[in-house]
């Protein structure tokens, strides 16, 4: 499922992601829509075949969460969330180890519109 170019491709998405952290600031600017969600920003985000799109970044969450690191990965028809199995064969590329028993996770967006399954953990 991951040949090397989409091995390249996760390894500058990742690097890209930890040159450009996200500030508790830029989260509640996102979040309050003063600037664009961190899913429509293409640096980071990286269409995975066979239809799988994933985003990845760094978030400084404040206080004693503090620095996470962020994977949300949604699949191209709306009607559907991602397999769990995908998402754990593709959580080592983007540096969670930990398997989803050891990293935050759960399903977000709405029935109808795409939904997603992201993920994060401590980042260090």
């Amino acid at each position: 499922m991951i040949d090397d170019g989409i091995k390249a491709q996760i390894e500058n998405l990742v690097e890209y992601a930890k040159q450009h952290p996200f500030s508790t600031d830029d989260l509640l600017d996102i979040y309050n829509g003063a600037k664009p969600p961190i899913g429509s920003m293409k640096e980071h985000a990286l269409f995975i075949p066979v239809d799988h799109l994933a985003i990845f970044s760094i978030e400084d969450h404040g206080g004693e969460t503090g620095m996470v690191k962020r994977l949300s990965i949604s699949v191209k028809n709306p009607k559907f969330v991602p397999s769990p199995d995908h998402v754990k064969l593709l959580m080592p590329y983007f540096g969670f180890h930990k398997g989803l028993k050891g990293t935050m996770f759960k399903v977000e967006g709405k029935e109808g519109t795409h939904q997603y399954i992201s993920l994060w953990e401590k980042y260090e």
